[in-house]
């Protein structure tokens, strides 16, 4: 399904605001409106990410406020330095403050870290995969981040792909027929394993296109990659610390579900000159 950005862009944006009360702020509305500038400032280092957020946060709050940017989406960002001066009414920049920062800390700090785990992997041919694990709402703006990113997705959506993970797999009777039936419905099909033996039961299924080792010991995962040419996926507690050890010959990709479901926010602020 083809996804129009500027239409949930604007939407994302105006769910936002409206959770904020912007257009009821009784604090704002205590101050004399006159012009000012203020700026958006990092605090610690990161990736940035969310500019249009930002832009479409004060778009809304009020169309007459200026935003001049100094960097671009993607672009590693020092601390202390400004990456945006904004000019107009000093009510409508303080309302819109806040859900500005809340996109752009968010985003910026799954940038990063995705960053991270890419300069991990770098040069390996290995493909960093993000999840489904991700915080309600946010989907679209998470995966538009993920894609420029070169992060890839693990499925998109359940129509996307087919998934037979442990609970599928607890309510199945005949695995190689319900293969079969995922096979002819003509999609991508990935079946979780567990341990060897339940390997060993799908390694030579033409039905199955990867094969996702979950929670496998690095002995164990060398062990299957000695005996098999099917695309494996790796995933189960991989962190920054030890990634490393999982950047096998034979191994395609590698899933995070914490680049999307363990935000580390940057640090940013806004603060009037």
């Amino acid at each position: 399904m083809k996804i129009n950005f500027l239409k949930e862009l604007k939407s994302h944006v105006k769910k936002a605001l409206d959770d904020d009360e912007v257009k009821k702020d009784c604090t704002s509305k205590l101050l004399r409106n006159t012009n000012t500038t203020g700026e958006i400032i990092f605090k610690t280092s990161s990736i940035i990410y969310g500019i249009e957020w930002v832009d479409e946060v004060f778009k809304q709050v009020d169309p007459k406020l200026k935003l001049k940017w100094h960097s671009k989406n993607g672009k590693y960002i020092k601390k202390g330095v400004k990456v945006c001066t904004i000019t107009g009414k000093c009510q409508s920049i303080l309302s819109g403050e806040r859900v500005a920062l809340n996109f752009l800390q968010t985003l910026s700090g799954i940038a990063n870290s995705i960053d991270q785990y890419k300069n991990k992997i770098k040069n390996t041919g290995i493909k960093l995969l993000y999840t489904r694990k991700i915080l309600p709402g946010w989907k679209y703006a998470i995966q538009k981040l993920c894609k420029s990113m070169k992060c890839h997705a693990h499925r998109d959506d359940l129509s996307s792909s087919i998934l037979l993970k442990e609970n599928h797999l607890k309510l199945i009777d005949n695995l190689e027929e319900v293969l079969l039936k995922a096979k002819k419905k003509n999609k991508f099909v990935v079946i979780e394993v567990s341990n060897i033996r339940e390997f060993k039961l799908v390694a030579d299924n033409k039905n199955v296109d990867r094969i996702l080792l979950d929670n496998f010991s690095i002995p164990h995962i060398k062990k299957i990659l000695h005996i098999t040419t099917k695309p494996i996926e790796i995933s189960g507690n991989i962190n920054l610390s030890n990634i490393s050890k999982y950047v096998l010959k034979g191994v395609n990709c590698i899933s995070v579900g914490s680049l999307t479901k363990n935000v580390n926010c940057s640090d940013i602020s806004l603060l009037i000159k």
